[in-house]
């Protein structure tokens, strides 16, 4: 004979079939997402760990000032490395006919022993004429295979597209903030362009272990020896290391990497709270399943029905629903949602082809952890109803408190006390009510504060440059040794050093020695900081700044007397004098030039770096492409979220106060009367849950963004005005507003003959 409850499970399925399926439906959306991210980075964490030996990726690369001699790289190869040329040249790229170089284009020959090619579509380059750009680059310009590019005033046919081993993130400098693949580009040309090209050609070399290191710390060591072996043969034979970056800080192999990672972890985290909100609200509706059969369960349990069995059949819908939406999920993140995150990725790194591959942790975390999570929340919320006598569901006396009178409620207006009633009746549907809308307001302020940060970062970076034009030269001699002078009238003369901070951070600190009244009065190792070296790091006056050379074993010790309102990033500011002293140059000494308008007549041969309003604003734009669509996405994902949320609750809140509605309607009570009593209680709690949601998430926020940035160069303050703030407010009221609609068609329908129903 089959089990009675059994039969109970279509009905009781179909009965909450609404509330069930819009849960199945989150479900599926939520553990898709999951899936399709643990799968997506898995794969291309693996992708990114076989480089190494497909594309025989380098181990770390310098750079130097003239073409190493055979009897360097004879005596460098005796150090326990193998080195490989890898020169470039640096050209303007011209994507239009406007006449302006839209890009920078870095130019390789085709690697074949180290830093291999991927070829992501087309093919290589044949003819001079023909040119593979990076796979990135081409999407930010809409650039087809087959179109034309300018490059120095040469026509160039497009053959293919690639993706360069050593830069699957387009960093220029290793020490830029953020890669910037719309202003810089990577190319292959073949070996006749290459060698006939008269532009200057940049000395690069890569260097492969003999044995690698077996971690970071040993490979410090390791490379930190041979940089010291590098500089002594580079001084024997008159020539200068101008760079030089271990594999371990290298951005451009690096950042995609950790990215990658940071953002499964992130996405872990967000897929258990949301699926443990859910798992309350399964128990939630279940506990009210509970209360409305109350006679039922008490005839079920008299009958001898054991409270396991009950338990089991209470929890069996939940559970199977999580399960369904799990595999659904699972399937769906396999293959499309692995794809769209895939994309993403893509859209924002000059990513390698990876493959799918199966992923052991992903299916325990998108499928067991939801299930087992779903299976404890209901066990503990439901085990706890049930522990009542059978005589106690009979007389639908189902309060799990001690308290035998009710609360006494302070003596305001009987609407007020009923209110205040449905509000503590229901504390806990409104308690995950207050949680979900948190949870939504933290992932729209996300959306929101993300871009507006950026734009304002933008708008006012301007404001916060030491020059519109910084020049930082190699040397400040020409090869006749005269002193390298300009004719630019707003030119000044500068000195610059670049030291790292001695905290854990070992953020890069650019040190200014300028001629300037604002710095005349400094003293000894008195200094003025930038604004965001002080935001970052939360300077105060007086403290003391101690800063130390990347490569060598300078350390300083300088004292912050304040801010430099024009302090360009994270940087120190001294005068001429003092900087010279510091750091025992002669008295003529500089090695730059800070002007407002372009430089043009200094060779280029002697300038190492230009800094301009373009390189500072990379970072933004950067940061606006790879998150445009994503925002737009989660934004989306975060309002119906909300919705989702509100709608299940409020529904719970009424269905299980229906036998109350039916008695005041009985009474006489309009239909606005009695949204008075029930649609305003949830309204408050709703208004009290958003005020408090969009208050903590800015200040959560604000903590998160500076956590995240603290572990990375550079900083953009986190920035969020008031009436954004009050946007994010509005919305996710405005969300409610939509479900309140639904709630009052809800009341409105809920019959008189309802209160006559299992009345004792």
């Amino acid at each position: 004979m089959r089990n009675p409850l059994v039969k109970r499970l279509p009905k009781e399925l179909l009965g909450d079939f609404k509330k069930y399926m819009i849960m199945f439906l989150f479900l599926i959306l939520m553990i898709a997402m999951g899936a399709g991210d643990l799968v997506a980075s898995f794969s291309m964490n693996k992708s990114f760990d076989e480089t190494k030996e497909k594309y025989n990726l380098e181990d770390g690369n310098f750079r130097l000032y003239d073409k190493a001699s055979d009897k360097f790289v004879e005596n460098i190869n005796k150090k326990g490395v193998k080195v490989y040329e890898n020169f470039y040249k640096e050209l303007e790229e011209f994507d239009d006919e406007d006449g302006k170089a839209d890009a920078t284009v870095r130019i390789f020959k085709n690697r074949t022993e180290i830093n291999k090619v991927c070829i992501m579509e087309g093919r290589l380059p044949k003819a001079d004429d023909e040119i593979c750009i990076d796979r990135l680059h081409a999407d930010y310009k809409d650039i087809k295979v087959g179109d034309t590019i300018g490059v120095d005033g040469k026509k160039f046919k497009v053959v293919g597209f690639v993706s360069l081993s050593d830069y699957n993130c387009l960093f220029q400098n290793n020490e830029d903030m953020m890669f910037d693949a719309d202003k810089f580009n990577v190319a292959i040309v073949n070996d006749s362009f290459f060698d006939n090209d008269t532009h200057k050609v940049y000395y690069n070399y890569s260097w492969i272990y003999d044995n690698a290191p077996e971690n970071k710390k040993e490979e410090k060591k390791v490379s930190d020896k041979l940089l010291e072996d590098i500089i002594a043969e580079a001084t024997a034979t008159e020539n200068r290391v101008d760079g030089f970056i271990p594999e371990y800080q290298n951005q451009a192999t690096n950042f995609a990497k950790d990215d990658v990672g940071k953002d499964s972890v992130f996405v872990k985290y967000i897929l258990y709270v949301l699926i443990a909100v859910v798992a309350f609200i399964f128990a939630i509706t279940i506990n009210n399943t509970i209360e409305k059969e109350s006679a039922v369960i008490g005839t079920l349990r008299a009958s001898g029905y054991t409270r396991t069995e009950l338990l089991v059949h209470y929890m069996s819908i939940p559970v199977f629903v999580t399960l369904l939406g799990a595999a659904i999920g699972n399937i769906l993140g396999y293959t499309c949602m692995k794809n769209v995150i895939a994309n993403m990725y893509y859209n924002s790194y000059s990513l390698p082809t990876f493959e799918t591959l199966w992923n052991q942790d992903a299916f325990i975390l998108t499928t067991v952890v939801p299930v087992v999570l779903t299976i404890i929340i209901n066990f503990i919320m439901i085990s706890k109803k049930l522990r009542l006598s059978p005589l106690r569901f009979l007389r639908h006396d189902l309060s799990t408190s001690k308290k035998k009178k009710a609360m006494r409620l302070p003596r305001i207006s009987f609407f007020g006390r009923f209110r205040l009633r449905i509000i503590l009746q229901n504390i806990i549907s409104y308690f995950v009510l207050i949680f979900g809308i948190f949870l939504a307001g933290v992932m729209m302020f996300f959306c929101k504060a993300a871009p507006i940060t950026i734009n304002h970062y933008q708008d006012t970076v301007e404001e916060q440059l030491v020059a519109p034009y910084q020049y930082i030269l190699k040397q400040n001699v020409d090869m006749e040794g005269n002193v390298i002078t300009t004719s630019n009238k707003t030119a000044k003369k500068v000195c610059m050093e670049t030291l790292i901070t001695s905290n854990k951070y070992k953020e890069e600190i650019i040190v200014y020695g300028i001629d300037d009244e604002e710095f005349k009065d400094l003293k000894d190792n008195e200094v003025l900081v930038s604004n965001y070296y002080q935001d970052k790091f939360d300077l105060k006056d007086g403290e003391i700044l101690k800063l130390e050379e990347e490569y060598e074993d300078g350390k300083y010790t300088f004292k912050n007397t304040g801010i430099y309102e024009k302090g360009t990033g994270i940087s120190i500011y001294m005068n001429l004098e003092q900087f010279r002293k510091i750091f025992e140059k002669d008295e003529n000494f500089f090695n730059g030039f800070l002007s407002e308008t372009k430089i043009t007549d200094i060779d280029e041969n002697y300038i190492y770096r230009t800094i301009t309003v373009d390189d500072i604003l990379k970072t933004s734009r950067q940061l606006n492409h790879s998150m445009g669509d994503f925002m737009d996405i989660f934004a989306g994902f975060s309002f119906g979220f909300a919705m989702l949320l509100m709608y299940l609750l409020t529904k719970i809140v009424i269905e299980k106060n229906e036998t109350s509605i039916s008695m005041v309607k009985v009474l006489g009570y309009s239909n606005g009367e009695i949204n008075r009593l029930y649609m305003l209680s949830t309204t408050m709690v709703v208004a009290f849950g958003v005020i408090l949601s969009v208050v903590l998430s800015h200040v959560l926020m604000a903590v998160i963004w500076k956590a995240y940035l603290l572990n990375m160069p550079g900083w953009l303050p986190y920035y969020m005005p008031v009436k954004n703030i009050i946007e994010v407010a509005v919305v996710l009221f405005i969300a409610y507003v939509i479900i309140a609609a639904f709630d009052m068609r809800r009341i409105k329908k809920i019959p008189l003959s309802a209160a006559l129903k299992n009345v004792e």
